[in-house]
């Protein structure tokens, strides 16, 4: 993909995947593998966390997880992410989600 050769034009992309959610978002979550890199870059210009949607068999059945509809070559994708990843630390030591929608990438 020409995005990830191209710095000037990565910088561009990620600007422009970032700017609708200025101000509107606690974290940016991304599916591997591409949505790890543009998702990861967006998080860190908006300066919120990161959440990494993994496939089913790279994390514990326990996990949180969604069965995706078959994509264009006919194939169902579960998806799975640590229940970790969607707190955060509060200053009273209890962890809380966040109140603001995430935004994916």
């Amino acid at each position: 993909m020409a995005v990830f050769y191209d710095s000037a034009l990565f910088t561009r992309v990620t600007d422009e995947l970032a700017a609708p959610f200025a101000g509107a978002v606690d974290k940016i979550v991304g599916i591997e593998s591409r949505g790890f890199v543009l998702g990861a870059a967006v998080a860190s210009r908006l300066r919120v966390g990161f959440v990494a949607i993994r496939k089913a068999d790279g994390l514990y059945r326990r996990n949180p997880h969604r069965v995706h509809r078959r994509d264009y070559r006919g194939r169902e994708h579960t998806f799975r992410l640590q229940r970790a990843a969607l707190t955060q630390a509060s200053g009273s030591g209890s962890s809380t989600t966040g109140s603001r929608p995430a935004a994916r990438a």
